[in-house]
């Protein structure tokens, strides 16, 4: 008896009904990846161009660097300043990390040495042969001219 009592009591009740905001979900914003400070620097130095890392150390833009130095190359008089100027300005144009070591594996060689010392402590596996347009040149003169 006192269950039906209650069953009376809730159907008399009025039903809760309980409206639940419907929320449309909102446009979201789109990735602006190429603003983020990481990025801006990351493009600049792929670029050769100057950037503060994330310590917030400012790096200078990159140029191509003197070389006085007499080799048995010739390297100074093979490749003209106006040569090293544009060659460095097509390196750095790539602006990219993967075509600009394609780029410089075009550019560096690797070959055994000719002679091998015998005994303990010789880790020499490879030489390296430097070229700027099909011209062989010394390390220097290769790292001064793609700084």
């Amino acid at each position: 008896m006192i269950v039906t009592d209650d069953v009376g009591a809730i159907a008399q009740q009025p039903a809760l009904v309980w409206k639940e905001k419907i929320k449309h979900p909102g446009k979201k914003r789109t990735r602006r990846e190429m603003n983020w400070s990481r990025n801006r620097a990351k493009k600049a130095r792929n670029e050769g161009r100057a950037y503060v890392d994330r310590k917030g150390s400012i790096h200078e833009e990159r140029h191509v660097r003197e070389c006085n130095h007499t080799c048995r190359y010739e390297c100074n008089n093979k490749v003209s300043e106006a040569k090293r100027q544009e060659i460095f300005e097509s390196f750095w144009k790539l602006g990219d990390w993967n075509l600009q070591t394609g780029f410089l594996s075009a550019c560096v060689k690797t070959t055994e040495p000719r002679r091998k010392k015998e005994g303990e402590g010789n880790n020499k596996g490879v030489t390296c042969t430097y070229t700027l347009e099909e011209n062989r040149v010394c390390k220097m003169f290769f790292l001064k001219t793609l700084d």
